[in-house]
């Protein structure tokens, strides 16, 4: 006879799992759950119970090598179910149990889902994963303008088509939106500036086009905002510097013209920043203090000389400005930045004298046939080193030759 903790939880809960279970065993031969081996199912691999143990909360399945769905819709039944964490599978069905008024966080990630997202979803859901499947089609604007709780949405790397609803702008808690690596076209809708509570906006690699709107500095509680890998085309608007807490901004690979706003400077939070592979040109403004993982304005249309307002980022990482028309010397303050790890210059119009960097410093100096290094241009092209070693062996050379010989003779 089971202990009576284990028979708080409700029968037909406990049924359910059983015959899930068995179902399990039946499908992978190798079922994690086994009443017999563990009669408390409250104590079963990736279940979680009430702390009364009369009811199940969660259920994480994350990486059982789980490739039939037949026992999803058995889950209806367990109507207590707040957290279902079914990623890293190969499960090919959407399950209809995501409409159940319990379920808060649902994670079916990494899987081998086909067909639409259901239109019918619980309006309690907080946390949505459906990332790395392939459901394709459009996203279905009805879906999300009943979950005004979600705060969580992940629908990266899909096969998404058409775009992007403006319906997701009623979600109004979201936290966090990912739409990265989709095929997505059209404009950026205005709904999604409406997401006021937006930290992390994830949208590379699509075929977005139109421009970046000018409300973006309405996001001001934004920390990561990547649009890269796009066709996106007009300027980088001025209020963009409005979004203090970014600490990470991608808008590489774009067709963005004009000039980097002079108010970038106050992004006092910024850590990286790539905005390589646009039609950028004219004044690079100050750039944020604090940048430190990468800067990168590579193959734009900047020219002239590279200019001075980069003599301040003293925790960079990485600099490159590869591609463009900078002309000029190497300024010496690039050699002076103690951080610095990489520096790209190559393909530019850059000439005259190299300073001399730390070995621990990686530079990229090709495609600048104006370029020479300080021992070329101080002494005629010799190497200091070599001539220095030469003068030394043959200083030395006529004492040693003497102390042989007179050890020779003895």
């Amino acid at each position: 006879m089971f202990p009576s903790v284990m028979c708080r939880l409700a029968s037909f809960q406990r049924k359910t799992m059983i015959t899930i279970s068995r179902q399990l065993e039946l499908d992978t031969k190798n079922s994690p759950w086994n009443a017999t081996e563990e009669p408390d199912l409250c104590r079963w691999e990736g279940v979680t119970c009430s702390p009364s143990n009369d009811s199940i909360l969660s259920l994480s399945m994350s990486g059982f090598s789980l490739s039939n769905s037949s026992f999803l819709p058995m889950l209806c039944r367990i109507n207590s179910l707040h957290s279902l964490d079914f990623s890293n599978n190969s499960l090919e069905l959407i399950p209809e149990f995501l409409s159940s008024p319990s379920l808060q966080d649902v994670d079916l990630s990494y899987n081998m889902l086909d067909g639409p997202v259901p239109e019918n979803m619980s309006s309690s859901l907080v946390r949505l994963r459906l990332g790395s499947n392939s459901l394709g089609g459009p996203i279905p604007s009805a879906s999300f303008e009943p979950l005004q709780n979600l705060m969580y949405l992940e629908l990266e790397n899909i096969g998404f088509t058409g775009k992007i609803p403006p319906q997701i702008g009623h979600c109004r808690k979201l936290a966090l939106l990912n739409l990265a690596k989709n095929k997505l076209s059209g404009i950026l809708p205005e709904e999604l500036l409406d997401l006021t509570q937006l930290q992390v906006l994830k949208l590379q690699l699509n075929k977005l086009d139109g421009g970046i709107p000018d409300q973006i500095g309405q996001l001001i509680m934004l920390s990561v905002l990547n649009i890269s890998w796009n066709s996106l085309n007009g300027t980088i608007p001025s209020s963009i510097s409005n979004c203090a807490n970014l600490f990470s901004l991608s808008l590489q690979n774009n067709d963005l013209t004009g000039s980097i706003p002079d108010g970038i400077s106050n992004m006092s939070s910024l850590i990286e920043l790539q905005l390589g592979a646009n039609k950028l040109y004219g004044r690079i403004p100050d750039m944020p203090p604090k940048l430190q993982i990468s800067l990168n304005l590579s193959s734009n249309l900047f020219e002239g000389d590279i200019p001075k307002t980069l003599s301040g980022l003293y925790d960079l990482e990485v600099l490159d400005l590869s591609n463009n028309k900078f002309s000029g010397t190497v300024p010496d303050f690039l050699a002076g930045l103690p951080t610095l790890s990489r520096l790209v210059l190559s393909n530019n119009q850059l000439s005259g004298v190299v300073p001399n960097f730390s070995r621990l410093v990686t530079v990229d100096l090709s495609g600048n046939p104006e370029l020479g290094t300080r021992n070329e241009d101080e002494n005629g092209g010799e190497d200091i080193d070599d001539k220095f070693w030469f003068y030394i062996s043959m200083g030395l050379g006529y004492p040693i030759g003497f102390c042989g010989l007179f050890v020779g003779a003895w």
